[in-house]
């Protein structure tokens, strides 16, 4: 899958709500940081463990609530369709296909429709 815009790709966290375990001490992450990615169109998170994020889509997609999303297996590069588990004007939650373990590390595209 050839991401929209590519050149303009960032790295950009604002947008995630959830926790990043993101350590307030400065010291190493680890391998459980939640991180995000943003260009013209489109937005990513990758989850090293799986679970449940929470996204500002509104922040994500520079103000747009019409977006199509796609779980990304990165193991294989397989991808299937998604729903938002909740849906608020600008708060959704996505929860990932399996959680719990590295072998459970996913992906989550977002691309303005």
């Amino acid at each position: 899958m050839a991401l929209p815009e590519s050149n303009t790709r960032k790295p950009q966290n604002d947008f995630i709500l959830s926790e990043r375990n993101e350590p307030k001490d400065g010291s190493p992450a680890g391998t459980k940081l939640i991180s995000g990615m943003t260009g013209v169109g489109w937005a990513m998170v990758h989850l090293p463990y799986g679970g449940v994020v929470k996204l500002d889509i509104g922040k994500a997609l520079a103000g747009t609530t019409e977006f199509q999303a796609w779980w990304i297996d990165p193991r294989d590069g397989s991808k299937q369709a998604c729903e938002p588990k909740t849906r608020q004007i600008t708060d959704m939650d996505f929860e990932c296909p399996s959680c719990g373990t590295m072998e459970d590390d996913w992906i989550l595209y977002l691309m303005r429709a």
